[in-house]
């Protein structure tokens, strides 16, 4: 059976609240991130996959881990 790679794009949403200010957009975006970290398992799923398409600029055998 022969290999191939494949890019993955996965997309994410998560709900956080944070001061309506000049940060506001900064401050989400950390909160966001430290949420999604702590508890990835709930948000890593299948229906996360937004695209799939070959990697033509690396592709299979490109790296000694391949």
């Amino acid at each position: 059976m022969s290999k191939v790679a494949k890019l993955v794009t996965l997309v994410v949403m998560t709900r956080v609240v944070v001061d309506d200010n000049e940060n506001a957009a900064d401050k989400a975006a950390e909160l966001a991130v430290n949420k999604i970290r702590n508890d990835y398992a709930n948000y890593i799923i299948q229906d996360n996959v937004a695209e799939i398409e070959d990697d033509i600029e690396c592709p299979y055998g490109t790296f000694d881990n391949d």
